[in-house]
């Protein structure tokens, strides 16, 4: 399903007037009330409205840009998808994705599949530490290079 917004105290919109108020209210209140603070998408199983609503995105950016120009789709995966992709697939909309990224001239890149990526690279579950940061961003260029401009990349000395 989609991913709701939670409210300033999940997603704030703009800077607390009370940074003290705020830090009690987010991470207090919900140890003493049961309160829905998690940050992350909804999982559970692929819907197909979901699916059909994906598409139709990608087709859209795809009419707009035309078919001459590649694009690229990122998969990101949680550190705990990222130990099972050591095991197997981590990402069960593989499939589905893969579909789509034929039919409009796409490239997926698995961050999961790249050398470089490890689980040392989170600062929690989901977010990159800085140095994580720092290989994301070369994991991304690098596939943005190789894709769109190939002949720029320089073999290595």
């Amino acid at each position: 399903g989609l991913s709701l917004w939670r409210g300033e105290y999940v997603f704030p919109s703009a800077h607390p007037a009370s940074s003290g108020w705020y830090v009690f209210r987010r991470y207090i209140v919900p140890r003493l009330i049961k309160m829905n603070m998690n940050e992350l998408p909804p999982v559970g199983d692929l819907r197909e409205n979901h699916r059909a609503n994906f598409e139709a995105s990608v087709a859209e950016l795809s009419k707009a840009s035309g078919s001459r120009r590649p694009g690229l789709i990122f998969i990101y995966p949680t550190r705990k998808e990222l130990l099972a992709s050591r095991r197997g697939e981590w990402l069960p909309e593989r499939d589905t994705l893969n579909e789509i990224c034929r039919k409009y001239g796409l490239v997926m890149v698995d961050i999961a599949k790249s050398p470089e990526w490890n689980a040392s690279l989170y600062r929690d579950g989901v977010h990159p530490t800085v140095e994580g940061n720092i290989v994301l961003a070369k994991i991304i260029s690098s596939s943005i290079a190789d894709t769109f401009v190939p002949s720029y990349r320089k073999p290595d000395n």
